[in-house]
C-alpha cells in the first residue's frame, strides 16, 4: 500500500458475479487471503506493514530512534482502521440501498434490549448471508431494488407478489445456458425452491421497504412549529411534491452501475479480436462508456408513482422478456457454459 492509500497489485482482477465472501480471481491463492471478504483484514494488513516501514521517521524530533518498536501515533493511527473502515462500509453499503446504515445502526444499539427488532438489527448481514446462499448476481441485485414499492400499505405477502425484475435476480435458473430465458421462469421456480428461503427473502424485503419507507419519509419532511396536525399536513404536502420514492429510486440507479466488465464478456471479445473481428470489442466498449445510463424500463420506473409489476407483468404491462431491462448484450449474469470456461471461471 502506498502513502496514497492505493494498493499496488499486479495479479490477477475481476469483478464478482454471484456474491460470495471466499471469492478470489486467484487460483493460486488457496488460503483464500486475498478473497473478497478478507478485504477489511488486508486492508488493515497493508496499513501495518505500511505503519512499520515510515514508523521509524515519525516522533523522532529530529533523531533517528534506536529500535524497531512502533512510535505511539503509529499506533494510535492503526487503532482507528476499523471505526473508520465500518463508518466508510456503512456509507457505500448505505448509498447501494438507498438507507442510512449509520441511523440505523445507532437506532439498533439503542433498542438493543428489544427481542422483536431482528428485522433491523441485522438487515445488512441477513441480505449478504441470503445473497451467498442463493448466489444471487451482485451487480443486479442492487440495481433491481428499485422497482420494489416501499409505499405498500400492506407487507408482501408472498413470494409471488414481488416484482418480477427482482424475483428473477434472487431466483436465478442456473439451469439456462441463455440467461433470457430465465426471466418468464422466475415465477415457476419460486414456487419449486426451497420455501425457507422464499420466506427469508419476503420478510427481508418486508424489513427493508418499512426502513426505506421510515426513514425516506422523515427526511421529506421539515418539522416546524405549530400543532401536531399542521405538522403533518406540512409533512404530507412536501412528500407529493417531492415525490420521494422517485428521488429514492433515482438515488439507486445513480449508485449502482448496469453494467460491470463482466469475465465471460471479455473472453469473447478477446476470442474474437484474435480471429480479427473487433466490432464486439467496440460494442463492449461502448457500453462500458455509460455503465448507470438508464434502460427504457427504468426510465419508465422514475416517471411513476408506485411499482404495479408481479409475477405476470412486467414494468409496462408486456410479458416479452426484452422488456424487464436487459437492454444491452453485455448486461447478462454469465451463462452456465461460462463457469468452468478456461479465462472466465477458471483464472490463473
Amino acid at each position: 500500500m502506498s502513502p496514497l492509500g492505493l494498493t499496488i497489485d499486479y495479479g490477477p482482477f475481476a469483478f464478482m458475479e454471484a456474491y460470495d465472501p471466499r471469492y478470489t480471481p486467484n487460483l493460486s491463492d488457496s488460503s483464500l487471503r486475498y478473497a473478497y471478504g478478507m478485504q477489511p483484514h488486508i486492508g488493515k494488513w497493508n496499513l501495518h506493514a505500511l505503519g512499520f516501514a515510515l514508523h521509524r521517521f515519525l516522533d523522532t524530533e529530529g533523531q533517528l530512534p534506536q529500535d524497531d518498536d512502533f512510535k505511539p501515533s503509529v499506533v494510535s493511527l492503526l487503532s482507528q482502521y476499523d471505526t473508520f473502515f465500518q463508518q466508510s462500509y456503512d456509507d457505500e453499503m448505505g448509498r447501494k440501498l438507498g438507507i442510512d446504515l449509520t441511523k440505523l445502526r445507532n437506532k439498533n444499539d439503542h433498542d438493543d434490549d428489544d427481542d422483536d427488532n431482528n428485522g433491523e438489527a441485522s438487515l445488512l448481514e441477513r441480505m449478504l448471508e441470503l445473497m451467498y446462499v442463493g448466489k444471487v448476481d451482485w451487480t443486479l441485485f442492487y440495481r433491481r431494488l428499485p422497482y420494489l414499492d416501499p409505499q405498500r400499505t400492506q407487507p408482501y405477502q408472498h413470494i409471488g407478489e414481488l416484482p418480477r425484475e427482482f424475483l428473477e435476480v434472487i431466483m436465478p435458473n442456473n439451469e439456462e445456458d441463455n440467461p433470457q430465458q430465465q426471466q418468464g421462469k422466475a415465477t415457476a421456480q419460486a414456487d419449486e425452491d426451497d420455501e425457507g428461503l422464499n420466506e427469508e427473502w419476503l420478510a427481508w424485503v418486508n424489513d427493508y421497504v418499512a426502513i426505506v419507507r421510515e426513514q425516506r419519509c422523515q427526511e421529506s419532511s421539515n418539522p416546524g412549529t405549530g400543532s401536531e396536525q399542521q405538522q403533518q399536513e406540512q409533512k404530507q404536502e412536501e412528500e407529493e411534491q417531492a415525490g420521494w420514492v422517485s428521488l429514492w429510486r433515482k438515488s439507486l440507479f445513480d449508485a449502482n452501475p448496469r453494467l460491470v466488465l463482466r469475465n465471460y464478456a471479455a473472453q469473447q471479445v478477446i476470442s474474437e479480436a484474435e480471429m480479427g473481428n473487433m466490432e464486439p470489442l467496440t460494442r463492449l466498449y461502448d457500453s462500458l462508456k455509460t455503465p448507470f445510463a438508464l434502460t427504457s424500463c427504468e426510465q419508465q420506473l422514475l416517471t411513476s408513482s408506485t411499482t404495479t409489476t408481479t409475477e405476470a407483468e412486467g414494468v409496462d404491462g408486456k410479458k416479452d422478456a426484452g422488456d424487464l431491462g436487459y437492454d444491452d448484450e453485455f448486461e447478462l449474469p454469465a451463462p452456465s457454459w461460462a463457469r468452468l470456461h478456461a479465462g472466465i471461471g477458471q483464472l490463473s
